[in-house]
């Protein structure tokens, strides 16, 4: 489960705001393999596309599985709901493809990569995600992070690829 917003302003007019959930369920079959449900909401005020919504599943496999490093490919049909900035709702099947990487500096520093490409008649958006976390509780970590989000048919005036970097407060449990 999570959640994140980014909020932004150039010279006091206000020039992102995106909000992201996301919920992922796992059910392991071995050690190694398994099936997953995920669903996923994008609202973006200032995005190509207003509203993208994907709900999914299918087959995992956990490649590697240390105390110090995990890694897992992931990859399924489902629906994706759109709607763009003028108002145009799209419905159709697609498909998506997750890897998840977690590697442990020490007991309190690790780095963690997650890439979604998720695909549909409408377009392709890729995902990368890079993050080095540092806990600072056993609850709490500060988490720092470089995102890069590719639509492959952007709106007119839009780019293709939109890079962050984010400083955020992380709660676990």
């Amino acid at each position: 489960f999570g959640f994140a917003g980014e909020f932004g302003s150039t010279d006091g007019v206000e020039t992102k705001e995106k909000l992201f959930g996301t919920y992922e369920a796992n059910r392991y079959f071995t050690a190694n393999v398994y099936g997953f449900a995920t669903g996923r909401a994008t609202k973006d005020k200032f995005g190509t596309l207003d509203t993208d919504a994907f709900v999914g599943f299918g087959p995992g496999f956990r490649i590697l599985n240390t105390e110090t490093q995990t890694w897992r490919v992931q990859a399924g049909p489902g629906i994706r709901y759109t709607k763009d900035q003028a108002g145009v709702e799209t419905n159709e099947s697609s498909a998506i493809v997750s890897s998840r990487a977690w590697f442990k500096i020490n007991d309190v520093v690790s780095i963690n990569n997650d890439t979604d490409v998720l695909a549909s008649k409408g377009s392709t958006v890729a995902t990368n995600d890079l993050g080095l976390n540092y806990k600072m509780t056993d609850t709490l970590s500060t988490r720092f992070s470089y995102r890069t989000e590719y639509n492959s048919k952007p709106a007119a005036g839009f780019k293709k690829t939109d890079d962050t970097i984010g400083i955020s407060l992380v709660m676990g449990f």
